[in-house]
């Protein structure tokens, strides 16, 4: 047997584990109105069901987008959140940015999480995102242009397109492509004022995943005076209505919490959906249960870490068979490998 541990097994990569703490969703509305979209990052699950998370994500930016263009008449072009996370060694999301841009009659939209923050400045991927919508514009008219039965072809290949370009995206956010520096930024402390103080109450929801906070209600408002000029004049031109308000301090904050739960349903391999069934299959056979109820938990407490301590012995086990026939130099197919470790295994 082998003296080491689980935790001091090797881990994934940096490359990998960047990958695994990042996600690209890309969304777009055709000029007749169709949404085609796209999602990778996050594990397999993530992109076998691509489509499904993009139109998901989709309506939760547009309800913002919408809200501020009816009642402010502003135009979205990006939110930032900084996401917490507990420190340690591991990779994991520290940054969700929303930008969106049109171009010739077409709209899109990314929703970008990123391993670091600063990976992605919105003003420089803004006009980026307004080049896909350029792309998927020319797609469309290539479509219309070759008499294409436009439901049942050519939106498949405008589908087969946003794929592509998202595909590009994720990889030139891995590269760091959109990383602003510190002396390039756009907006600057000295750019902007502060016009109101809302103050809320909020309270850990851990009836969601992610646990996150939500907000209760406002406890106050508080409007600052210019220090100079007329102050009537001064709020005519600023964008202090309730709903800008509601939307700036209670739907964003909720917005990014319900952007991270749609990709957390599918941050996953199958191959780790697999092993989790398992475990818990043979778990249910050695407590002899098929349920437990929070009340009888505690009764079953010590047979869980019995258990426990089983499954931290065979996965040791199965590590060191493994690393033997990596280093034992044996040739054989993948029959053959499967084969050998089997037989191991049974020995």
């Amino acid at each position: 047997m082998s003296g080491k541990s689980r935790k001091d097994v090797q881990t994934s990569s940096t490359v990998e584990a960047i990958r695994m703490a990042s996600a690209s969703v890309f969304g777009s509305s055709t000029g007749l109105g169709y949404p085609v979209g796209s999602a990778v990052g996050t594990g397999s699950m993530l992109e076998q069901n691509s489509q499904t998370v993009s139109m998901n994500v989709a309506p939760l930016i547009f309800t913002i987008r919408d809200t501020l263009m009816s009642s402010e008449g502003l135009e979205l072009l990006a939110i930032e959140w900084n996401l917490e996370r507990t420190p340690g060694p591991g990779i994991l999301p520290e940054q969700l940015v929303v930008a969106g841009g049109s171009e010739g009659g077409v709209g899109s939209h990314v929703c970008i999480l990123s391993w670091e923050r600063g990976v992605v400045d919105p003003f420089k991927i803004d006009s980026y995102v307004k080049n896909l919508s350029k792309k998927i514009g020319d797609i469309e008219t290539a479509v219309l242009n070759n008499e294409m039965n436009y439901e049942l072809e050519g939106l498949a290949v405008m589908q087969r397109f946003a794929d592509r370009l998202n595909s590009v995206l994720f990889v030139d956010m891995i590269d760091r492509r959109f990383q602003g520096s510190w002396d390039s930024f756009q907006v600057k402390a000295d750019h902007f004022g502060i016009d109101v103080v809302a103050k809320m109450d909020v309270f850990d929801d851990f009836t969601v995943l992610p646990p996150t906070m939500k907000v209760s209600h406002r406890r106050s408002l508080d409007f600052k005076l210019p220090l100079t000029g007329d102050s009537v004049e001064h709020f005519k031109h600023r964008v202090l209505t309730p709903s800008a308000i509601q939307v700036l301090t209670k739907d964003i904050p909720e917005t990014g919490r319900n952007i991270l739960a749609e990709l957390n349903v599918y941050a996953y391999a199958m191959e780790e959906a697999d092993v989790a069934e398992g475990i818990i299959k043979i778990l249910k056979e050695f407590l002899q249960l098929e349920s437990i109820t929070l009340s009888d938990l505690a009764m079953q407490k010590g047979k869980i870490e019995q258990f426990v301590n089983y499954l931290n012995e065979t996965v040791d086990a199965l590590d060191f068979l493994i690393e033997n026939h990596i280093s034992s130099g044996k040739s054989f197919n993948v029959a053959g490998h499967k084969a050998a470790l089997l037989a191991d295994i049974d020995n």
